[in-house]
């Protein structure tokens, strides 16, 4: 967040440059972006591509570090370096963005980033991930929503109402049974 002096320097370069007109009462987005490019480069040079993009996520975020809503598992990740590399025309950032449901931001760190896991990284991250996948589906079942099949068989959701209908059922059948036997050897030996 930008406090009251940054705002008047910002305000201040801004009008300087003449992109801010006196009426306004606070930053644009466009003086947001001048003030950090003209912050990484020097007054005269024009910005470059990466500098500009730069830029606008530093303004986007305002100054907050990078922390995406939405996680994606290894394998999204994986799948998605591997759809861009074998067909980039057909999956660009906005493509694979709009598919998977985050931003193109956070689709061109993915595809930015050359770190791979060894094999025991990659192992350890698929359990975490599972971890976390049983902590939310935990949640969401208190919550009564039902849980995939994967989840009831690892035993989140089993045994609520929409769970575990059939078992209950013929463990209430066999103990009807048993409980028949039962009476009905004791009626014999009344007899």
């Amino acid at each position: 967040m930008l406090n009251a002096a940054s705002f008047a320097r910002l305000s201040q370069r801004a009008q300087w440059r003449g992109r801010i007109h006196s009426g306004d009462t606070g930053p644009t987005q466009s003086s947001m972006l001048l003030f950090t490019t003209s912050s990484l480069l020097g007054e005269n040079e024009d910005p470059q591509p990466w500098q500009a993009q730069k830029a606008a996520v530093t303004t986007k975020l305002q100054g907050a570090a990078w922390a995406p809503l939405r996680k994606l598992s290894p394998d999204a990740l994986e799948g998605i370096r591997a759809l861009h590399a074998q067909y980039p025309d057909q999956f660009p950032t906005a493509v694979l963005a709009e598919h998977f449901k985050i931003s193109a931001e956070a689709i061109r760190r993915i595809l930015k980033s050359k770190w791979r896991p060894s094999g025991e990284e990659a192992e350890d991250r698929r359990e975490r991930w599972e971890k976390r996948g049983a902590k939310i589906w935990e949640t969401l079942v208190e919550r009564g929503e039902h849980a995939p099949k994967k989840w009831r068989e690892m035993g989140i959701g089993a045994g609520g109402p929409r769970h575990g209908r059939r078992e209950w059922l013929r463990g209430v059948r066999e103990k009807d049974e048993i409980r028949l036997e039962t009476e009905s050897l004791e009626n014999r030996v009344k007899d």
